[in-house]
Formats: C-alpha cells, sequence, structure tokens
C-alpha cells in the first residue's frame, strides 16, 4: 500500500476557529506563527492561539526543516523575525534599497551534521550570508566583492546541499543562481559568483524555481522574453515559456516541456508533481 503524504487530502476542507495568517508544517502538524502560535492537527483539532498576532505587518512565513524554528517576515519590506523554541526571538534585516521592489531573501536549511542554517542578506541586496540560526554566528565572513545582483526567493534544497537564488539583475532582468552550501561554507567567495549551475544552460527570463528534490530544480521562464541569441549561450539552453527539471549532479535538462500559458510562481509537491501559481 502507498504511504500516505501530507498531499492526501482527507482531511477536513477547512480550518474554523478563526483567521488563519499563515501556516508552516511542524513535523506532522500546521503552525499559524503570525496569528497567534495556533497549532492546526491533521485530524481537524487544534489549540487556542496563546498569544495574539503581532502587531507587525507580517505577512510571510516559512519553517525550517527540523520544525524548530519559524522566519516571519514582509515580503516587500525590511524586517524579519526568527522565532525558537521556548518563543526565543531575533530580529532580521535586509537592505532598503528597492526592497519595495522584490521579495524579502530569506532561507531556512539543515546541514547533515544536525546545524540549522538562516540564509539572508542583512547588509547588501547583492551579497548572501549564512548564519547558525540560533545564535547568528555568520560563517560566510569575507572581504566585500563586487558583485550586482538582487538576491530573491532564497531556497536550500532538502538536504541541505544547495542554496537558489531567483533573483534579478539591473535591467530588471530575473536570472536563477544555485550555490554548493559546503563550498561557501569552505570559501564564502562562492557566494559573489553566478553559482555552480551554468548561466548559459537558461536564454530566457526566469519566472521562477524551486527545488522538487535533492537534485532537481524545476525552472519556469517568462513568456514575453525574447530568447537571447548570445552565441555563448548552450544550443539546448532554455527558451520563454518553457518548463523544465534540471539535474544539479549531471548538470543538464531532465525534462522539458513548452507551455501554452504562463506558469507563474512554482511550489513542489512530492518529487513528481508541481503546483503552478500565475
Amino acid at each position: 500500500m502507498r504511504e500516505k503524504s501530507r498531499f492526501d487530502l482527507d482531511v477536513p476542507p477547512s480550518i474554523p476557529g478563526g483567521r488563519i495568517r499563515s501556516l508552516v508544517w511542524r513535523s506532522d502538524d500546521l503552525f499559524d506563527p503570525i496569528g497567534g502560535e495556533r497549532v492546526i492537527r491533521l485530524g481537524g483539532e487544534q489549540s487556542k492561539p496563546p498569544f495574539g498576532p503581532y502587531a507587525y505587518a507580517f505577512d510571510r512565513a516559512i519553517g525550517c526543516p527540523g520544525g524548530c524554528h519559524v522566519a516571519m517576515y514582509t515580503s516587500r519590506q525590511t524586517t524579519g523575525l526568527i522565532l525558537g523554541p521556548q518563543r526565543s526571538q531575533r530580529q532580521i534585516n535586509r537592505h532598503y534599497y528597492y526592497a519595495s521592489g522584490y521579495e524579502y531573501p530569506v532561507a531556512l536549511g539543515r546541514l547533515t551534521d544536525g546545524r540549522e542554517l538562516v540564509a539572508h542578506c542583512p547588509e547588501k541586496y547583492a551579497r548572501i550570508e549564512i548564519e547558525l540560526i540560533d545564535s547568528g554566528q555568520r560563517l560566510t565572513n569575507r572581504e566585500p566583492a563586487t558583485f550586482d545582483f538582487f538576491h530573491s526567493r532564497l531556497e536550500f534544497s532538502p538536504d541541505g546541499r544547495y542554496l537558489l537564488s531567483a533573483g534579478w539583475f539591473w535591467h530588471p532582468w530575473d536570472a536563477v543562481h544555485v550555490y554548493d552550501v559546503s563550498a561557501a561554507l569552505s570559501d564564502p567567495r562562492s557566494l559573489d559568483t553566478a553559482g555552480t549551475m551554468r548561466s548559459r544552460s537558461v536564454a530566457a527570463e526566469l519566472a521562477s524555481a524551486t527545488f522538487s528534490d535533492d537534485d532537481t530544480l524545476i525552472i519556469s521562464t517568462v513568456p514575453e522574453s525574447e530568447r537571447l541569441d548570445d552565441p555563448e549561450h548552450d544550443p539546448n539552453a532554455l527558451g520563454p515559456l518553457e518548463l523544465a527539471s534540471w539535474s544539479m549532479s549531471a548538470s543538464e535538462w531532465k525534462t522539458r516541456t513548452q507551455l501554452q500559458v504562463p506558469a507563474g510562481g512554482l511550489m513542489a509537491a512530492g518529487s513528481s508533481h508541481v503546483v503552478s501559481f500565475h
């Protein structure tokens, strides 16, 4: 018998008892940190929120793989908050420059040795820092570098090996960079590059990207961009209005589909499905 997953919709279709302001997974329970830290179990029962909603206008929440920490932030502003066990709190911030124009860059992940990490851009829009989530100890100290890329939509791969940045260059032109986390911890200067994925493999503007498993990156491109006919691009580079999966280990496209309508934002649903939001 197939093991049930959290995507099997055999739970009540609605959650009674007030407005839900955010949802993240905490083990097999749903958790609403922004709306007062209510816990909703898949059987339908839920705890009464022990606290009132935050006065600050947080509108996004993400959880760490172990379920111990949650990051809350406002998508087009500069302030976030990390909530840990026993309600320990740590404020985080990002650079103000064009902050109202793109998604707050922050992601939570976990290394194979169990250490939980936060990746964000606390001082400059073009500079990713990786820190221990509890203490804030920075693991990527380095000299300033000239690298002009607006990091956004950060995401760790499920195993914590890779870090995705679906950001943009000044034009604006959305693009995707992927970094090897172990390499970045050994040589933080690697975060001031275009990353490990061949930049010439995508010849159209990025719409969205997400990891579907430890090795597979799903990418969609926008319809209205012109294909970049750069002679340095790979002959099989991804073009406009495509949905494709990229193998990080093999550095090649696994599957590609020419779309009829834009895919928009992407959310992986297991290793073989993706949900699109346009």
